[in-house]
């Protein structure tokens, strides 16, 4: 199934292109990611591009929401593995190899470069 909307708002590549992400942004994507995996599912592609701010904010923090897009590689976590030749910069990010399954744990290293 292909779920398309159109989501108002900025890609973290935009928005924070030669900066750091604040702390609370970084802690959005964190509640995400959390909320994937503990389902048993990876996402595998967490890069600037594949974050948006959107420009609505959530009634319960009252900060912008923050949406993973691009789900690819998104499965249940050993089910999915990367595709061939990767870029480099995409295997030293993680720490995986080309044809890896995706981890979850390389979610989390990925994080930790935004």
């Amino acid at each position: 199934i292909v779920v398309i909307e159109y989501i108002q708002g900025q890609t973290l590549a935009h928005a924070y292109s030669d900066e750091p992400l604040l702390e609370d942004v970084k802690m959005t994507i964190k509640k995400g990611l959390d909320m994937l995996h503990n389902e048993d599912l990876v996402f595998g592609d967490l890069y600037k591009q594949n974050v948006i701010i959107a420009d609505e904010t959530d009634e319960e923090s009252g900060s912008n929401r923050v949406r993973f897009i691009d789900f690819n590689w998104t499965e249940k976590a050993g089910d999915v593995r990367y595709p061939l030749h990767l870029t480099f910069c995409i295997c030293d990010i993680s720490g995986m190899l080309e044809y890896d399954l995706i981890q979850k744990d390389h979610d989390i290293k990925m994080l930790d470069t935004l």
